[in-house]
């Protein structure tokens, strides 16, 4: 569904930031967007949209004790709950 797209997580721990980099985000219909989160433990946290027009460095909500982003395409009039089957990029987190 987003086989180009391509991105790069940057997270530092010690001042809790996080920033994304996109390098390749394929354009969706104006019914879709592209949606972030953040899985800490069984629970999906909305991190809020990815937006293309924003640029290619973007900064992102740091979230504590995080196991991986996901970005996912959501349409319009979707719910605000993570669906497995719309994820279209996760990033693994190492927490050490």
């Amino acid at each position: 569904r987003a086989k180009d797209l391509k991105t790069v997580a940057y997270i530092n721990p010690i001042n809790k930031s996080s920033l994304i980099d996109v390098v390749s985000l394929p354009k969706l219909s104006d019914e879709q967007y592209y949606k972030m989160w953040a899985q800490v433990n069984d629970k999906m946290i909305d991190l809020g949209i990815l937006n293309p027009s924003d640029g290619n460095l973007k900064s992102v909500p740091y979230i504590e004790d995080a196991l991986s982003l996901s970005i996912t395409i959501e349409d319009k009039n979707s719910t605000d709950t993570a669906s497995s089957d719309k994820k279209v990029a996760q990033i693994e987190l190492e927490n050490k």
